[in-house]
């Protein structure tokens, strides 16, 4: 089990989630002291791409990504278009519309920043 507090012996830990702008899988691994704070650089790491990281694990090591065959959530979607009529059909956006919105500084302004195109 990892400590949440760091020993700090730095090891590798995979980092799974998905992005909650396109519903795309992701993946990375990061050298930390702790499985928190591989998560934190994970978010990190979304944030300079001004993106939203939902992740779903954290996991001692490096682990091989052998899921090449899906990109999306929805493993049988294979282009973003097909993805967008998967979550429009779950009811959970439409694309287009601002159901969830984020506040977002940049350069000392506050602009709104929609989750989904």
């Amino acid at each position: 089990m990892a400590l949440p507090i760091g020993d700090g012996i730095i090891e590798e830990y995979t980092v799974v989630g998905f992005w909650f702008e396109s519903l795309e899988r992701w993946a990375n691994t990061f050298d930390a002291d702790t499985a928190l704070a591989a998560e934190e650089m994970a978010q990190a790491h979304a944030r300079e791409k001004g993106l939203h990281l939902g992740v779903t694990g954290v996991f001692k090591g490096r682990l091989e990504n052998v899921d090449g065959y899906a990109t999306w959530v929805d493993p049988v979607a294979k282009s973003q278009a097909e993805m967008d009529m998967v979550v429009e059909d779950l009811g959970l956006w439409t694309t287009g519309v601002n159901r969830i919105t984020a506040s977002v500084e940049y350069k000392g302004k506050t602009k709104e920043k929609s989750w989904w195109k």
